[in-house]
């Protein structure tokens, strides 16, 4: 379940004051910015790329420009509601205003938000990225600053969960170098997911 879980029995804490709704991501010629439904068709390009699905079996995949917008809509919620979430990531030259940047080319997107899970709030990790933004650090710069911030803002301690494929020790190496541990897995829809977590605000 997500962020708008019908059977979460209590709200989520609150994280703080709200994130821009475009920044550049520090050392990176990358912006980051909140997702608007309008830029569905940007997503479903992206999503034609197989590199964005590496964890997500074939029958799992949601690339039609219906499901990119039903997606953003609801990323686009989370923000309403809560002042983060998930991004866009896109690519940036020079200094200008981050704003420009948006609409241009997507490299991906991905971050933390609400998610009910085993019967609590916790926040989840998600990254997509272009075969040309990976490999990059990107994703790492990402996930440290929306883990940083949150750590900073929330006064209860909060797991953090990565959720993937076993086979994709890409993103198992990335959150164990981020300070998450192995925590089993979970059987589901799609079949077998690897769990790591972390704690923040403690």
């Amino acid at each position: 379940m997500d962020a708008e879980a019908a059977d979460a029995t209590r709200p989520p804490p609150e994280p703080g004051p709200a994130w821009p709704a475009a920044e550049r991501l520090s050392d990176a010629a990358v912006v980051l910015a909140r997702p608007d439904p309008a830029q569905a068709p940007a997503v479903f390009r992206l999503a034609a790329d197989p590199a964005l699905w590496v964890d997500v079996p074939e029958a799992g995949r949601t690339t039609s420009v219906t499901a990119q917008r039903d997606d953003l809509e609801r990323f686009a919620a989370h923000w309403d509601r809560y002042g983060f979430g998930y991004w866009l990531a896109w690519s940036a030259t020079g200094d200008d205003d981050p704003e420009e940047a948006v609409g241009g080319d997507l490299l991906g997107l991905g971050g933390l938000r609400w998610l009910w899970w085993r019967d609590d709030w916790v926040l989840n990790v998600y990254i997509r990225l272009a075969a040309r933004a990976q490999g990059r650090g990107i994703a790492r710069r990402l996930l440290e600053t929306g883990i940083e911030r949150l750590d900073d803002s929330l006064d209860i301690a909060t797991p953090v969960v990565v959720r993937t494929r076993p086979t994709n020790e890409s993103m198992v190496g990335l959150a164990r170098r981020i300070g998450f541990v192995d925590a089993g897995t979970e059987e589901r829809e799609l079949g077998t997911y690897r769990v790591l977590v972390r704690e923040l605000g403690t």
